[in-house]
């Protein structure tokens, strides 16, 4: 009777409530005995709770945690109440029902008295504005998604975090709040100690955890591991995703648990499981999927075996930048840099490379800008062209953000460069970029003379990528040059190359130019169009329909302009008007 008794205490008009539940919770009576007394208490919880003459509603919070006598008299309490004005209001969490929370739960369900609203986990921006409530200052980008991933959007863990570390959550040692780690560390004590280590070493594992790998771990078969996963389900620790894996409840619970080891354990497990994937690759991490390499990057850094965190973890960052997981990227490099700390490892060039590029993607310019200038230093101190040529080229697109003369200067350096190194698809790129600011200056004579040598390099080299570029900005140039004719053919080969090499986002934007800088001419007869509106139509509606498919908003918006423009030249102002304003919105 605990929460009712705990009411009992605090409202001086239900001090009678209190005697009867003590007495009904004292032992010593038989058992028809303490059925009576229990039959009697339900009956005064409800004559206390309910008054006869007005309506009134009773909340009771966190029913999980409620004992089964409690859940009990709920029921009782509950008879009839859908023909009076009184209510009740329970929460409790879905993943941690007793069996004797699912009972009460059936049976309400069956005399239809049950209204069930579940609430989904807080979003990002939810979060932001439970953080800023509480702070009074806002969370970044990077500080929002730390919060979200760490409370997994538990309003009870969001409040911890930010109470305990008043939002700054960035940390990668961010202490586990003590209200959370009792949580946790309550249902692991109903754990026997052999299922509570496997808990543990689970969560070595990761957040999901796949059930091969712990049954690897604890040396089990398939039938026990599932008999102890299912006690770690029921308590609330983990839930069955697919039958192969199971998933901590959130990253705090896993954290949690992990603690119960010892540093040591935790090393020797780590290693363990590095020892398992490579094992199960048959020996040779290039058998390994993107996702579990990433898995064995970060085991064999935890583990402080360093020469392996350093090959697994550079391998792990290319893989997620090919992905643009600039974060999961920019977290295995971390681990590289201190590991080849420890392991007294000088970093190659091309890793500080590695590092800008990620660094570049989330906008962190001036980490990247410092990474670029040791890897163009390292480079030029190691003899590498080609590196100081990579180095010094991403150093110009950088520098064009903040400075033009700075980008144009280190455009210069990158040309040198590339044609120290000799490779022609270097010259094709650079040369390209130096074009492409031609025009942007509109010295349309000097771009086309540059993306004509960038075009010949790129054939040279049979780069189609590059190929492709340039036939868009020559596409471009050409025609705000006047020459539509051949702006046309180029970028109608660029597209074709696009197609070919299955770049979309390349793709959207060359069918858009052809929408449009050739497009904008349809409204003018006084330079001959070597196309149609139906054309300019059709290849400003592909893009939209690539974009779509991407998810990618802002070419959608982009793409929606350009079939709004071709809409509005060929008077059809309707239909122009509502392409062109889901365009701004979604811009």
């Amino acid at each position: 009777f605990g929460p009712f008794i705990d009411l009992a205490a605090t409202d001086r008009d239900l001090g009678h409530l209190a005697d009867v539940l003590t007495t009904a919770s004292a032992g010593g009576d038989s058992a028809e005995g303490a059925e009576l007394k229990r039959r009697r208490a339900f009956d005064e919880i409800r004559g206390a709770l309910f008054d006869e003459g007005g309506a009134t509603f009773v909340v009771v919070e966190d029913l999980h945690w409620a004992d089964d006598v409690s859940l009990q008299a709920l029921g009782h309490i509950t008879r009839g109440i859908e023909s009076t004005p009184h209510r009740l209001i329970v929460t409790y969490r879905p993943r941690e029902q007793s069996p004797a929370l699912v009972a009460l739960l059936a049976e309400l369900e069956r005399r239809r008295v049950l209204d069930d609203v579940g609430l989904a986990p807080l979003d990002a921006e939810a979060i932001a504005a439970m953080a800023k409530a509480m702070t009074d200052s806002e969370l970044s980008a990077e500080q929002r998604q730390r919060l979200t991933e760490l409370s997994d959007g538990n309003p009870f863990h969001v409040e911890e975090l930010i109470r305990s570390t008043g939002g700054d959550v960035l940390s990668p040692s961010v202490a586990i709040p003590r209200t959370v780690e009792h949580s946790v560390t309550s249902r692991l004590a109903t754990l026997d100690p052999t299922t509570r280590r496997a808990a543990a070493r689970a969560a070595i594992i990761g957040r999901d955890v796949p059930v091969d790998q712990l049954a690897a771990l604890v040396g089990w078969d398939r039938q026990e591991t599932a008999e102890r996963a299912a006690e770690l389900v029921a308590a609330g620790l983990v839930v069955d995703i697919d039958g192969d894996r199971l998933r901590f409840v959130h990253e705090l619970a896993r954290r949690a648990v992990e603690s119960e080891l010892l540093a040591m354990e935790r090393v020797a497990i780590h290693r363990e499981l590095v020892d398992f994937l490579l094992r199960r690759a048959g020996g040779s991490a290039s058998n390994i999927d993107e996702r579990t390499r990433g898995d064995l990057a970060r085991h064999a850094y935890e583990g402080r075996a360093w020469t392996a965190a350093i090959e697994y973890g550079v391998a792990a960052a290319e893989a997620a930048l090919k992905r643009w997981s600039a974060r999961a990227a920019l977290a295995h490099l971390d681990h590289v840099v201190d590991a080849a700390g420890h392991a007294a490892v000088e970093l190659p060039a091309h890793l500080r490379l590695l590092r800008a590029r990620a660094h570049r993607l989330v906008g962190q310019n001036t980490e990247a800008r410092t990474d670029l200038l040791a890897a163009a230093s390292g480079a030029d101190a190691d003899g590498e062209p080609g590196c100081a040529w990579e180095a010094h080229y991403e150093l110009a697109m950088l520098g064009l953000q903040d400075s033009h003369e700075r980008g144009v200067g280190e455009l210069a350096t990158a040309l040198e460069k590339a044609r120290e190194w000799g490779e022609p698809a270097a010259i094709a790129q650079t040369l390209n970029r130096q074009g492409n600011l031609a025009t942007n200056r509109f010295d349309f004579d000097e771009a086309i003379e540059l993306l004509d040598e960038a075009m010949s390099y790129a054939e040279r080299a049979g780069d189609d990528r590059v190929i492709a570029e340039t036939g868009g900005h020559l596409l471009v140039t050409h025609a705000l040059h006047g020459d539509l004719e051949a702006g046309r053919r180029a970028g109608a080969a660029a597209v074709q190359r696009l197609r070919r090499l299955d770049e979309p986002v390349e793709l959207v934007h060359a069918l858009f130019s052809m929408a449009t800088v050739v497009g904008e001419h349809l409204y003018s007869d006084q330079v001959p169009v070597p196309t149609t509106v139906a054309t300019c139509e059709a290849e400003a509606r592909e893009a939209l329909a690539i974009a779509t498919s991407l998810g990618w908003t802002a070419g959608a918006a982009l793409s929606r302009r350009a079939v709004g423009g071709v809409l509005a030249a060929s008077d059809r102002p309707a239909e122009a008007i509502a392409f062109l304003r889901e365009s701004e919105r979604q811009a």
